[in-house]
């Protein structure tokens, strides 16, 4: 191995940075508007597996909104924040933080754990996972271009 000769190693990128994208806050209003309506009239396969997939696509949008992160590290956050939220509902957090009769709370929070709901929020976020390595295919998970071999 050689020695890095050339200067002073530039900073990494950091893990998230703040920046407001027009297009993630496009996409998050299009998607909350199409999770809206599928809750409101549809049923079936759409409204119970389509619609978990697609929840974890808005909030990964609605966190683009606001920041950039590395390639590869929001997927897993989401799918860890989607499947806490999933289990909070196994252990009955909006009753035993006093909510039940609040609609936004057993709305936004849920009241029914579902195992099949965690494996469609997996499948939303590997589809995320293929769609930003697909996009930044000369990129390694740390933000730095691969070298041609």
């Amino acid at each position: 191995m050689t020695a890095h000769t050339d200067g002073p190693r530039p900073e990494p990128r950091p893990l998230v940075r703040r920046q407001f994208s027009k297009l993630f806050a496009g996409a998050t209003l299009l998607l909350f508007l199409v999770e809206t309506a599928i809750a409101l009239f549809v049923t079936g396969f759409v409204r119970d597996h389509v619609g978990d997939v697609l929840v974890v696509v808005l909030v990964y949008c609605l966190v683009r909104t606001f920041c950039q992160t590395k390639t590869g590290v929001l997927p897993p956050l989401v799918f860890a924040f989607a499947a806490v939220v999933e289990l909070s509902q196994k252990a009955n957090l909006v009753t035993a933080l006093g909510l039940e009769n609040v609609p936004v709370a057993r709305t936004v929070l849920g009241t029914t754990f579902d195992l099949s709901d965690i494996a469609c929020y997996f499948v939303g976020c590997l589809l995320l996972l293929v769609l930003e390595l697909a996009a930044h295919p000369r990129r390694t998970r740390a933000g730095v271009p691969r070298t041609s071999q």
